[in-house]
């Protein structure tokens, strides 16, 4: 999708499936935008929040790079059997508190007992700083 200028911009484990060949698909393009070769940035707020990119909440422009954050934040729930951003399955969703965290990077550290290599890629996914963050490649 990236290589034909398309994000997908609500990446979440709801719009991801396995189908009878166990290949993975991603559905739900319902909010996806294809960017013009002369477009380099989108600016609108959409998106699922446990999964929407630091750049995404602060209104900022953003690219496909936030396609990658929220498939890091699909790794590390893959991982960890929990959001990387919600404090625990009892907290009742606060959006304040969600954005905080999601703004600041507050998350915890992947388990020790996962490669170097593993947590590197999804620590990478989950960057901050889009110019910082892993390339989908």
């Amino acid at each position: 999708m990236h290589e034909k200028r398309i994000m997908h911009r609500d990446l979440k484990p709801a719009n991801i499936f396995i189908d009878s060949n166990n290949d993975l698909k991603v559905g739900d393009l319902g909010l996806s935008r294809q960017l013009s070769s002369q477009t380099i940035e989108a600016y609108s707020r959409v998106g699922t929040p446990l999964y929407m990119s630091p750049e995404v909440l602060k209104g900022l422009g953003y690219d496909w790079k936030s396609d990658v954050w929220s498939l890091g934040c699909i790794a590390y729930e893959l991982i960890m059997l929990r959001s990387p951003f919600r404090a625990d399955d009892k907290e009742e969703l606060n959006l304040y508190k969600l954005f905080q965290r999601i703004t600041k990077g507050e998350y915890p550290p992947l388990n020790e007992r996962y490669s170097g290599e593993l947590r590197g890629v999804v620590t990478g996914m989950l960057t901050l700083e889009a110019e910082q963050r892993l390339e989908i490649s």
